[in-house]
């Protein structure tokens, strides 16, 4: 009969020892339950059986995307009110060259109340942008998120949920209202040089200028109020109702250029 004889060494077992020991750590990470955090109120109680990481991940995802929209469409509509600005100016000195008094009142009315869009569009910009960089920022000095996710998590919501009532702010009847407001007024100034001008050529080209120049106004006003960022608004009433969309492998998207007005066309893999 034969006899196997079986040897150890220390330095056979030691890696042995290190490999189960990996294996077992492994397996108990595998094993851990998905970290669950409180939902904000209101929110629909499936949103607490949805792992906080994914939440995270839609809700920094979002705020990125309408941080981005929101940069563009400040500086995209800051250039349009300095374009709309300089041709109302030069509609008034052209005025004043041909010794037009209609051109010249009614160019220096309409410059006044076109400093409104760019001072607007920069004094007022959405909170979007500056709510995506402090996010940014606090996944920077929490390794993504990672170190204190509940509390990450319910900062993140927080500043979501006031950039998504700030957007459906800008796009509410008061902002609708707000606008025809505006160029009522300054519809009225002119209408008030028009009836008052001393001869009805003067009163004539009043008239044609309150009416183009009203006109103009509400397209700009009513292009910038539904131009304005809104994808917080329904990514935070599905994310309410435990709706959490995983990222996309395939992304197409329309925003405003960043660099001068027009759309910019993007799809992302």
């Amino acid at each position: 009969m034969r006899k196997l004889k079986w040897s150890w060494s220390g330095n056979a077992v030691l890696p042995a020892l290190v490999l189960a020991g990996m294996m077992s750590s492994h397996e108990v990470r595998a094993g851990d339950a998905p970290e669950r955090c409180p939902v904000p109120e209101g929110a629909d109680p499936s949103l607490a059986k949805v792992d906080a990481a994914a939440r995270l991940d839609f809700l920094h995802r979002t705020l990125h995307d309408q941080g981005r929209y929101a940069h563009n469409w400040k500086w995209w509509w800051f250039a349009i009110g300095d374009v709309t600005l300089a041709s109302s100016l030069g509609f008034a000195i052209g005025g004043a060259a041909a010794n037009s008094q209609p051109d010249l009142i009614d160019g220096l009315i309409v410059s006044a109340f076109s400093v409104v869009t760019p001072v607007t569009a920069l004094l007022f910009a959405p909170r979007a942008e500056r709510d995506a960089q402090t996010i940014d920022e606090l996944f920077a000095q929490t390794a993504n998120g990672r170190a204190g996710e509940c509390e990450v998590l319910a900062r993140t919501e927080e500043l979501f949920s006031k950039t998504a009532d700030e957007e459906a702010f800008n796009t509410s009847w008061l902002l609708w209202a707000a606008a025809i407001l505006g160029n009522a007024a300054m519809f009225s100034i002119m209408a008030v040089e028009a009836v008052t001008a001393p001869n009805a050529h003067d009163q004539e080209e009043h008239w044609i200028n309150a009416i183009t120049n009203t006109g103009a106004g509400l397209v700009l006003t009513f292009a910038q109020i539904l131009t304005s960022p809104t994808g917080a608004v329904s990514a935070w009433r599905d994310y309410l109702k435990g709706v959490v969309k995983p990222k996309s492998r395939v992304a197409f998207s329309v925003s405003p250029l960043g660099v001068a007005p027009g759309l910019s066309l993007s799809l992302r893999f």
